[in-house]
């Protein structure tokens, strides 16, 4: 009885000030990882302490078929690598089968601590070895996402199946009613906090909170609350709190102000319609008028889900968008547009060389299209066989002279550039997996979709590892300094491949220092997100500026008796390797097609990345 009466004045007091959302953090190494173990003791001491009392119970203790353990099947581990090189994990629960309800303070969309990746975990009930349990991969931009309301709607980029997720309802909590709650607190394994869990007995719902004394640590963020009379009603979205007094989201709140919720959920449990012939006429027309606000809600989620994959300029999250309107809207007016869209794509992919059985699946097609090994990996263009003069013409204005002499290089064969720079996202996703130690430093910048810096030739070695494991064919490696040249040029002889001068709208780069006819004024002082301008004739983003990039020859200061087959210098001295393309830091005379640049193969820089090759043929 003490213990409630404290709880209940430190819950009182608790509404007084702002609630501090539950946030956990980790060292980004241990991203993707299972059975971590909390390097503060305080918290760990906490964790045990309730599991001693009975306060808090592993899922595992149940059998799958009780309640808890069908309760449990739904409830998961959101794991998540921020843009700053930090973990946060949280809970999350499956409410359709690619869909996970969390927390907005879990899932940032800005700003240092935006989600760089995301991952989420099905069944983690013991700390077992990670490959035991399911892993699906988590789409970075939500469905919905209201950090007033702390909540939001992710999509899983594969639907769970083989789970059955229970017909829930929606109710707020009565004073003092006992309420049980799923979580991995401290990133450990599935718990239920039960025992003397209950809704506040005193202070009245405010708002959208919810009260409550359930016990919970860092990382039980997103945990769903039930009731424990009724465990086929949710009363809330756990928010914050500790061990005593504790916030949540009140979800009738939430199934007001979200449509995918609405449309999800059952209208409140309370109260019961009674089956009277007299109020039959009644209760149908309640049940009509419930169904097509449903359907009102469903169709604004497509819509927006529509609109949203338009504005994707990505081609795969876009046509990834546009097949899951399709799929999961059929029957509205949004689907029929998506499945119109996906014809105007397809058409267009033939124009481009972009075929359905090459994207996605790492197999090249046709020169001009393109593949991808995987989810997290550079997307590849084929580039087409062809000859073409190396070097630049002695009249050519900035030249300098071991760009040329001008030889003849043939490209015997098609091969594959990457599309873009390999970017931040790329470069985590290779670490995350154990194969790229260093964590490449961003300078303050922001990571994503932004070329990776800071990395040396011989960092890009472990990257080529991770994209080359259990691949079968010829490897992933870096170009040859005539296989850039050619892609970059992209049949064209002019100093860029779109003429003679460059401007600000065409490239990243120093423009406040200039020479020839180029304006003056613009000097961005960063790098930008890779395919911020158009793509060369070929299809390759950002061949002039941006970022220096890596190729696989040594560097000599003379182009003459190089090889005259694209192949890569590699007999003289390696302890210069060439970069190509010129950086955001560069006068634009720099970012000419053919200029050359050295550094030593250990030398990382902030104006430095690099992009992948790939031989096609045997």
């Amino acid at each position: 009885m003490l213990r409630h009466t404290l709880l209940s004045l430190l819950a009182a007091t608790a509404l007084c000030s702002p609630a501090t959302a539950q946030e956990i953090t980790m060292d980004a190494s241990t991203f993707g990882k299972l059975g971590w173990q909390s390097q503060q003791a305080v918290d760990r001491s906490r964790l045990n302490s309730l599991l001693e009392r009975g306060l808090l119970e592993p899922v595992a203790n149940y059998a799958s078929d009780s309640v808890f353990g069908r309760l449990g099947q739904t409830i998961g581990f959101v794991d998540v690598l921020r843009a700053d090189n930090n973990r946060a994990p949280c809970t999350g629960a499956l409410i359709a089968p690619d869909l996970v309800l969390t927390n907005a303070h879990c899932v940032h969309v800005s700003g240092p601590k935006r989600a760089a990746r995301l991952e989420f975990r099905l069944g983690y009930l013991t700390t077992l070895d990670p490959a035991s349990v399911p892993r699906y991969g988590v789409e970075r931009r939500p469905v919905e996402r209201d950090e007033d309301h702390d909540y939001a709607i992710l999509r899983l980029t594969e639907p769970v199946v083989g789970v059955t997720i229970p017909p829930l309802r929606v109710r707020d909590p009565r004073p003092g009613e006992p309420l049980l709650l799923f979580g991995h607190p401290l990133a450990d394994p599935l718990h239920v906090s039960r025992g003397g869990c209950r809704a506040h007995p005193q202070v009245p719902l405010s708002g959208v909170r919810v009260n409550h004394n359930c016990d919970t640590l860092d990382g039980n963020s997103g945990s769903l609350i039930f009731s424990d009379e009724d465990r086929s009603i949710v009363v809330g979205l756990h928010h914050a709190g500790g061990v005593g007094a504790n916030h949540g989201i009140r979800m009738a709140a939430l199934i007001e102000e979200s449509p995918t919720l609405a449309a999800l959920f059952r209208a409140p449990a309370e109260p019961e319609p009674q089956a009277d012939p007299q109020t039959e006429a009644e209760v149908e027309r309640l049940r009509a008028q419930i169904a097509a606000l449903q359907t009102q809600a469903r169709e604004s989620t497509a819509l927006q889900t529509y609109q949203r994959a338009l504005s994707e300029t990505r081609r795969d999250e876009r046509l990834a968008l546009l097949k899951a309107v399709q799929r999961d809207f059929a029957g509205t007016e949004a689907a029929q547009l998506a499945s119109q869209r996906l014809i105007e794509e397809e058409r267009a992919a033939e124009v481009f060389g972009i075929t359905a059985d090459s994207w996605l699946s790492g197999t090249p097609g046709k020169p001009g299209s393109l593949f991808q090994e995987c989810v997290d990996c550079p997307e590849m263009v084929v580039i087409p066989s062809g000859a073409f003069d190396m070097g630049s013409p002695k009249n050519e204005a900035q030249r300098d002279d071991d760009e040329g002499p001008v030889r003849r290089v043939t490209i015997a064969e098609p091969f594959a550039m990457g599309r873009y720079e390999v970017t931040f996202s790329e470069w985590d996703a290779c670490a995350a997996d154990g194969f790229c130690r260093r964590v490449a430093d961003d300078g303050g910048w922001g990571r994503g979709q932004r070329p990776v810096i800071n990395v040396s030739w011989n960092d890009i070695r472990t990257f080529l590892d991770w994209m080359n494991d259990g691949l079968d064919g010829a490897p992933y490696r870096l170009p040859s300094e005539a296989e850039w040249e050619y892609a970059a040029r992209a049949g064209t002889t002019t100093p860029f491949w779109w003429g003679t001068t460059v401007s600000p709208d065409q490239a990243n780069y120093n423009e406040m220092d200039t020479s020839g006819d180029a304006l003056q004024g613009v000097f961005r002082e960063q790098t930008i997100e890779v395919g911020s301008f158009s793509a060369n004739p070929f299809g390759l983003f950002d061949v002039h500026g941006n970022v220096w990039e890596w190729v696989e020859d040594c560097y000599v200061d003379s182009d003459t008796g190089a090889p005259i087959d694209g192949s890569a210098q590699t007999a003289s001295d390696c302890g210069y390797r060439v970069l190509r393309g010129g950086s955001w830091l560069n006068d634009p005379w720099l970012l000419r097609s053919a200029y050359r640049v050295r550094d030593r193969s250990d030398d990382r820089n902030r104006n430095i990345g690099f992009r992948l090759a790939r031989t096609l043929t045997p």
